[in-house]
């Protein structure tokens, strides 16, 4: 299944099981970003710039019309 512009939304805040937004008081689990917290503690901020994790950040951007690259993370500083 591709990812649509609002995917990543939706598994944030829409409650799988009654298919609207979570309510106040409600528990909400943020995998992807605990994923991604988790491999920061463990590499470092690298991980972001030239590590693990800039080939999926650069691709974020750029399927959202985004310009960055790469070699702009490498030179980030």
């Amino acid at each position: 299944m591709s990812k649509t512009k609002f995917s990543y939304f939706r598994e944030s805040f829409i409650d799988p099981e009654t298919n609207s937004t979570y309510l106040e008081g409600q528990s909400i689990k943020r995998l992807r970003l605990a994923k991604t917290l988790k491999i920061i503690a463990e590499e470092g901020a690298e991980a972001l710039y030239t590590g693990s994790l800039v080939e999926g950040f650069v691709k974020d951007i750029q399927d959202h019309n985004g310009i960055i690259t790469k070699e702009d993370m490498k030179n980030y500083t």
